[in-house]
């Protein structure tokens, strides 16, 4: 009994260790050029993400750029940060281009392109895997 007891203690460690690491492998963190120093909340950050405002109140204009669909961080970011699935990514987005009220982010190639486009120019904002980042872009946000 205690040699099973034992095992099921270890067994429930490791997975405990290893949701744990999954868990910090795919933290995402929203990046800006090192330029950039402003500092925005995540209420701001859904409306940039959403397409609902392209500018500051000081007048900086936001671009934003995100990783192919599908990519693990992007889903993470759509369902952790901006609270919708993939399908009301679509519809959200669908809605918006049908009326003519906003325009989605651009889609980039991967995560690589995301920090390298996000740390050639000032005006775009994007998101990444937090093992991902480098010293060419600044962190505004994890997720």
């Amino acid at each position: 009994m205690k040699t099973v007891l034992k095992s099921t203690l270890k067994a429930a460690l490791g997975m405990t260790v290893l949701c744990a690491s999954s868990a910090a492998l795919a933290a995402g963190a929203v990046i800006v050029h090192p330029s950039n120093n402003m500092d925005v909340d995540q209420q701001a950050l859904e409306s940039i993400f959403l397409g609902k405002v392209t500018a500051l109140e000081n007048g900086t204009v936001l671009l934003p750029v995100v990783p192919p669909e599908g990519d693990e961080t992007r889903v993470d970011f759509e369902t952790d940060l901006l609270n919708k699935s993939r399908q009301q990514m679509k519809a959200h987005w669908a809605q918006l281009l049908f009326t003519s009220s906003g325009t989605p982010p651009v889609q980039l190639k991967d995560r690589a392109q995301v920090i390298k486009m996000v740390s050639e120019n000032p005006s775009l904002i994007g998101y990444v895997d937090v093992a991902d980042i480098d010293g060419s872009v600044r962190v505004l946000h994890r997720f």
